[in-house]
C-alpha cells in the first residue's frame, strides 16, 4: 500500500550528507528532538555524526537544568568542499550526462535510420522508374495554356489574404453579384508547448520517468504527525496515515519506538499508545501555525498509470517511423546479405537497425501488456485509502457490504469484523478503530506542553 521507510543503517559520509543541510537551514539552537524531526534520521545514529561537525565547525552546545542538550553553530557551517564530495559531484553530472545522452540519442537513431532507409528507397524507386522509360518525368499530358479564364477564376474565387491596417487580418470575397467583402481569419489559438521530441521518443519506448524518492521523506512526515498531536500515536493512526495494513502498522510503531527513542503506555482498554517524548522538546522558535505538512493515505491518492504521456497522433508518428525502420533494415539487411557486401554494411545497415526498431516496440509492449494489472493495483490502493478516510471520520460506521470488490480483505487487514443481519445482509464494523482513536484523543488531553518546554540554561560551551 506505501512505500518501504528507510530501515538500511546509513553510513557515517551518508548521515553527514544529511544531517549538514538540515542543519545550515535550522535558525538558532536547536535540540535533538529538532534535527531529528528535520531529517528522519534515527536519533542514536545522529547524534555522534552532530557532535563531530560541532567540533569541525567550532559549534555551540547548552544544556537547560532538566538535562537537555541544545545545539547551534553561530559561525556558520561553511567550509570548502573535500575532493571526495567534489568528485561525487562531479560523478553525478557525469550520470546525469549519459543519461541525457542516451534519452536524445535514441531519437537521434530513430530519425537518422529512417532518413537513411528514406534515400535509399527514394533512389530504388528512381532507377526502377528509369528502366521503364527514357524520357523526362511529364505531369500525365496535363495542359495548362488553354486554361483560359477558367484558371483565372479559380483563383479569383480562392480566399487570398490581404493585410489590413491597425486590425485583424481578413480575407477578400466576393458575393454572387461581384461585389467583394472582408472575412476576418480566424486566429489560431496558441497550444501550450508539449515535451520535445526527444523525450516523447524516450516516453514512448519507457514511459514516464519516476520522479526521484526521499526514503526518508516518509518518516519525516510521521514525525511531525507525532509533533503536531502531543508526541502520542496508535496503530490505526498509523494504518490511516501510510494506508497500510494493521500487522504492519504495528512493525512501523516498532520500528519507530526503536529509531527514535520511543515508549509504550497502555490505556485501561488495553490501547497502546506509542509515546515519543524526546521529538516533543524543542529549541526553535514557535512561529505561527503553519499548513501541516504531513498528509493522511487519502490526501496522496495515485493516479491511473498512462503508457506515456504522449498525444495519440504523436505516438502514430513514432510508431511509423519504427515501423518504416523495421521493415527497412530487413529489407536491405537481406539484400545486401545476398549480394556478399561486406559485415560491417550488413550490421550497419541490416542486424543493428532491425534490432533497435525491434527493441523499441517489444519494451513498449511489454509495459502494455503490464498495464492492466497495474491500474487494478492502483485502483485497489485508491479504494483502500477511501474507506481509511471512511473510517477516521466515522470509525463507528459500518460498512454495508455492495459487492464492491477487496473490502472482506479490507476488513481482515484492519482489524474488522463481518456482521450478518435476519437478512444474511452483510455489514463490516470496526470497533478496535472507535476503542483506539477514543483512547489516544483522551492521552492528548492529558498532556501537559510546559513539560515539553526547555527550562533554564545551566551550561553553555561558550562560557
Amino acid at each position: 500500500m506505501a512505500t518501504e521507510l528507510q530501515t538500511e543503517p546509513l553510513s557515517e559520509p551518508q548521515l553527514r550528507r544529511k544531517l549538514e543541510p538540515a542543519l545550515r537551514e535550522m535558525t538558532g539552537a536547536a535540540t535533538l528532538g529538532d534535527i531529528t524531526a528535520a531529517t528522519g534520521l534515527p536519533a542514536e545514529r545522529s547524534e555522534p555524526v552532530i557532535r563531530a561537525l560541532l567540533d569541525e565547525f567550532n559549534g555551540r552546545i547548552s544544556v537547560d537544568d532538566r538535562g537537555q542538550l541544545i545545539y547551534s553553530f553561530p559561525r556558520g557551517m561553511v567550509r570548502d568542499a573535500t575532493f571526495q564530495e567534489k568528485f561525487a559531484r562531479l560523478m553525478a553530472a557525469v550520470w546525469s550526462a549519459v543519461k541525457m545522452i542516451y534519452k536524445v540519442g535514441i531519437s537521434v537513431m530513430l530519425v537518422l535510420y529512417f532518413v537513411i532507409f528514406l534515400i535509399i528507397a527514394v533512389a530504388l524507386i528512381v532507377a526502377l522508374l528509369s528502366r521503364g522509360s527514357d524520357s523526362d518525368v511529364d505531369l500525365g499530358g496535363l495542359d495548362f495554356d488553354g486554361c483560359g479564364d477558367g484558371c483565372a477564376q479559380i483563383f479569383f474565387w480562392m480566399p487570398v489574404p490581404i493585410p489590413v491596417d491597425s486590425g485583424p487580418r481578413h480575407y477578400v470575397r466576393r458575393d454572387r453579384y461581384g461585389r467583394p467583402y472582408a472575412v476576418p481569419v480566424p486566429q489560431r489559438q496558441r497550444k501550450p508547448r508539449g515535451l520535445p521530441f526527444w523525450l516523447r521518443v524516450y516516453e514512448y519506448v519507457f514511459g514516464p520517468d519516476q520522479p526521484a524518492t526521499d526514503p526518508l521523506a516518509d518518516e519525516r512526515e510521521l514525525l511531525a504527525y507525532l509533533r503536531d498531536n502531543q508526541g502520542l500515536v496508535t496503530a490505526v493512526e498509523l494504518a490511516a496515515l501510510r494506508g497500510i495494513s494493521i500487522e504492519q502498522a504495528e512493525k512501523l510503531a516498532l520500528h519507530l519506538m526503536v529509531e527514535h527513542n520511543g515508549e509504550v503506555d497502555v490505556s485501561d482498554n488495553g490501547t497502546l499508545i506509542y509515546r515519543f517524548d524526546d521529538l516533543l522538546v524543542s529549541a526553535q522558535e514557535q512561529a505561527a501555525p503553519a499548513e501541516r505538512v504531513w498528509r493522511w493515505s487519502w490526501e496522496r491518492s495515485e493516479a491511473e498509470p498512462k503508457l506515456n504521456r504522449n498525444q495519440p497522433g504523436e505516438n502514430a508518428t513514432i510508431t511509423f517511423l519504427n515501423l518504416f525502420n523495421l521493415i527497412g533494415a530487413a529489407a536491405v539487411g537481406h539484400a545486401l546479405w545476398t549480394a556478399g557486401a561486406g559485415w560491417g554494411a550488413v550490421i550497419g545497415l541490416g542486424i543493428f537497425p532491425f534490432l533497435f526498431a525491434s527493441t523499441l516496440f517489444l519494451i513498449p509492449l511489454a509495459r502494455w501488456l503490464r498495464l492492466p494489472g497495474r491500474r487494478r493495483e492502483v485502483a485497489q490502493r485508491n479504494q483502500w485509502r477511501d474507506w481509511l478516510r471512511r473510517l477516521i471520520g466515522q470509525p463507528t460506521q459500518a460498512f454495508l457490504y455492495d459487492g464492491a470488490p477487496g473490502l472482506p480483505e479490507f476488513t481482515a487487514a484492519m482489524g474488522g469484523a463481518e456482521v450478518r443481519d435476519g437478512r444474511g445482509l452483510a455489514s463490516y464494523e470496526f470497533d478496535r478503530w472507535a476503542q483506539e482513536l477514543a483512547d489516544v484523543a483522551a492521552a492528548r488531553a492529558q498532556v501537559d506542553p510546559l513539560q515539553h518546554r526547555l527550562g533554564p540554561i545551566a551550561y553553555d560551551s561558550d562560557e
